[in-house]
């Protein structure tokens, strides 16, 4: 209830009427499509500021427990669940460039006094499309993160239980096998941001992006952006258009502060949103190479980089191997992403320093042992000389009896 003398704007009003009677709509339908809201916190008293949360959280310290925003809605959604569902927003930020390459699979909260966990947007809404059911999913969640709610609303980290490699089993088809942190969080980006400065502003659709489909080999649409006022204007209460499609309603405006720094330069927040969701039922889990196969790797990069070391004594064609070679690796890292698995392009400069390494280790020892050769040399020759010197000495005895007959 608002404060007495305040009235609801209408446009709240019809929004909470929406919201309210969304679970009765959905109850007389065969099929209803979930509608997941982005909620807001504040942290707890006595917390560390965001940043610095966000950077000690990747350097293996407690996650951050944050407190629920109250909102108008929050009866609204209670009478709609679980066609009506809470979600968070909030992403990894980098402390660094302020730049999101990651998300955060859900989070800790305190509501009412109440220990809770919330999934993250991009988490409830791939569990709702695998599980086909919104009631379902938000069971499978609850069941799975139920073990990392706070202990209790007096503290302010996650419990003790967390772990980096802990795996979570969300649904089928649907497990972080590195638990809450790693490489599976990392955002796969291939939907950019284009500004729509130069296109016409009554037409509703501002631009579309495709991607090829290896099965059916055609371009499919992944990406409709549509301004909202002409929309409405153009397609009235028809939804055609958003038919079968995850529909994400966002600003892009300056004023709504809601522009972020990505991989793929800026874009809003919805975008990013739409990114990390693409990311998660596109791809999945991203699943490094197992320690075995980068050994091995290792093992015959170096061997080829010594047989080229020693073989090849043009300087030309050494750059132009390891050029190959180092774009092998690349596109290859690039082949490997589209199932899912992780190459660190990094590998072949790891390989070039191991190489010279060993090749600085074995000039030492060519140095060293040339070292002691010229010094056992030198040493002979002294004593050679030596004993020349010795032998040339004249024997006084025989000196003394060569003189005898003069006398």
């Amino acid at each position: 209830p608002l404060p007495e003398g305040l009235q609801q704007h209408p446009y709240d009003k019809a929004l909470y009427d929406y919201i309210a009677e969304y679970n009765s709509y959905c109850e007389e339908k065969a099929t209803c499509p979930p509608i997941i809201l982005s909620r807001g916190f504040r942290s707890l008293p006595d917390q560390p500021e965001e940043e610095e949360t966000l950077v000690d959280l990747f350097r293996e310290t407690p996650w951050p427990v944050h407190k629920v925003r109250p909102s108008f809605l929050d009866s609204a959604v209670a009478q709609s669940t679980p066609y009506v569902q809470w979600a968070s927003p909030l992403f990894w930020q980098s402390s660094y460039d302020t730049g999101i390459r990651r998300w955060w699979l859900f989070q800790p909260i305190c509501q009412e006094n109440q220990q809770d966990i919330i999934p993250s947007i991009q988490l409830l809404a791939a569990t709702m499309i695998m599980d086909g059911n919104p009631e379902k999913a938000r069971e499978n969640i609850n069941q799975a993160l139920a073990k990392y709610k706070p202990r209790n609303c007096m503290v302010t980290e996650m419990p003790s239980v967390l772990s980096a490699s802990e795996p979570i089993f969300i649904t089928e088809g649907l497990n972080i096998t590195e638990g809450t942190r790693g490489i599976r969080q990392r955002i796969m980006y291939k939907m950019p941001w284009l500004a729509p400065q130069s296109q016409n502003e009554k037409s509703p659709v501002r631009y579309s992006l495709y991607d090829y489909d290896e099965k059916t080999s055609e371009r499919n649409v992944i990406l409709s952006v549509f301004s909202a006022q002409p929309y409405l204007i153009q397609q009235g209460q028809s939804s055609e258009a958003l038919k079968n499609s995850i529909v994400v309603i966002g600003g892009s405006y300056a004023e709504g502060r809601d522009t972020h720094i990505t991989p793929l330069d800026d874009m809003p927040g919805a975008l990013v949103v739409i990114n990390a969701m693409y990311s998660l039922l596109q791809y999945g889990e991203i699943k490094p190479w197992p320690n075995w196969a980068i050994l091995l790797l290792t093992a015959i990069l170096i061997i080829l980089m010594s047989l080229g070391f020693t073989f090849l004594k043009s300087f030309f064609w050494f750059t132009i191997i390891g050029v190959l070679a180092t774009g092998a690796i690349f596109f290859s890292s690039i082949w490997l992403l589209e199932y899912g698995v992780w190459l660190n392009v990094v590998l072949p400069l790891l390989v070039v320093n191991i190489h010279q390494i060993a090749a600085d280790f074995y000039d030492l020892l060519r140095q060293k042992k040339s070292l002691n050769v010229a010094s056992s040399g030198d040493l002979s020759a002294i004593i050679e000389q030596h004993h020349q010197i010795v032998t040339n000495i004249p024997s006084p005895k025989s000196e003394e009896v060569n003189q005898q007959p003069k006398t």
